[in-house]
């Protein structure tokens, strides 16, 4: 069960009733009735949910001190007057951007340029979670009919220190051919924008999709990160954020010498050579997925709790 989900069930128990207790037994500081283990389940659920990484990109300093841009140039700047970054063909290479709490060296939205020590990464065995999320909204300035060539929105994940590794999914939307999303193998290479050998792709029609792509809207694409055993499967989804239709396009799995464990991960980001149009990037998130464990032990106990309050309450 998804965050969002146990989240949404937490909220919907009804707090339970605080009994007067009496002065003389009162504690000395302020402290939770152990009569009422729902408060301290609720106190300690925070620790138990997800955590997340949430950039929406108001600032310039939201590129220049969370990111790393590894290649690109000033291809990339931050948008003001948007509240997001965009990037227009002035250069022939692409977009990596890796995140990092606390890159120095941006100016003015142009993108970090050196990485914190302290590298944050996601993935593998990680306390509590079994997989993790990334997504970013996506805009492009004007859509080919069919899937471009070379304009594309990706993610870099599961990438070590130096960079120079990494699976790259990549999405495409095309204004009649719907969109796909493409799988790299981990023999890609950030540091120059390299993607690696394929490990296939994903195909979705207008129909399929239940929304035609256009230029000038927004859409959310959204990529889980999973190891499941010896292999890593990927996750892709693409939502159109007016509409409120999210499609799912499948799941592509690595199965030969998959990169198991933690890693960086980013952006990447490819415009048509020899045009101008922009395409921008808005609220990049990564999230982690709790174990099926950890999700019920939290439903359980909230269940119990529940129905000891029913049972101690007849009249409701």
């Amino acid at each position: 069960m998804c965050a969002a989900g146990i989240l949404e069930i937490l909220l919907a128990i009804e707090p339970l009733p605080l009994e007067r207790l009496d002065p003389s037994e009162a504690p000395a500081a302020p402290t939770l009735p152990m009569k009422h283990p729902a408060l301290l389940l609720l106190a300690l659920a925070p620790a138990l949910l997800p955590a997340q990484v949430m950039i929406d990109f108001n600032s310039s300093g939201d590129y220049d001190t969370r990111f790393v841009e590894v290649e690109g140039g000033s291809s990339t700047s931050h948008n003001i007057a948007g509240g997001n970054i965009s990037r227009s063909t002035v250069a022939t290479t692409s977009t990596v951007a890796i995140y990092n709490a606390n890159a120095t060296g941006g100016v003015g939205g142009s993108g970090g340029t050196t990485f914190n020590a302290t590298r944050q990464t996601y993935g593998g065995s990680m306390a509590n979670m079994t997989a993790f999320v990334i997504q970013s909204d996506i805009q492009f300035g004007a859509l080919t009919s069919g899937l471009p060539s070379s304009t594309s929105f990706g993610f870099y994940t599961k990438v070590p220190t130096g960079e120079a590794s990494g699976y790259a999914g990549l999405f495409r939307l095309g204004s009649t051919a719907g969109a796909d999303f493409r799988l790299f193998d981990s023999n890609g290479n950030p540091d120059t924008a390299a993607v690696g050998s394929s490990l296939g792709s994903l195909t979705a029609n207008t129909t399929q999709l239940g929304f035609t792509p256009t230029a000038n809207t927004w859409y959310t694409l959204r990529l889980q990160v999973a190891d499941v055993g010896s292999d890593v499967a990927f996750t892709a989804s693409i939502t159109d954020i007016a509409a409120n239709v999210t499609y799912t396009l499948g799941t592509l799995t690595d199965t030969s010498s998959a990169v198991l464990g933690a890693g960086q991960a980013g952006f990447r980001l490819s415009v048509n050579t020899g045009g101008t149009t922009p395409v921008y990037v808005d609220n990049f998130a990564i999230s982690m997925v709790p174990e099926p464990g950890t999700a019920l032990t939290l439903l359980t106990g909230f269940a119990a709790l529940a129905v000891r309050r029913r049972r101690s309450n007849p009249a409701r």
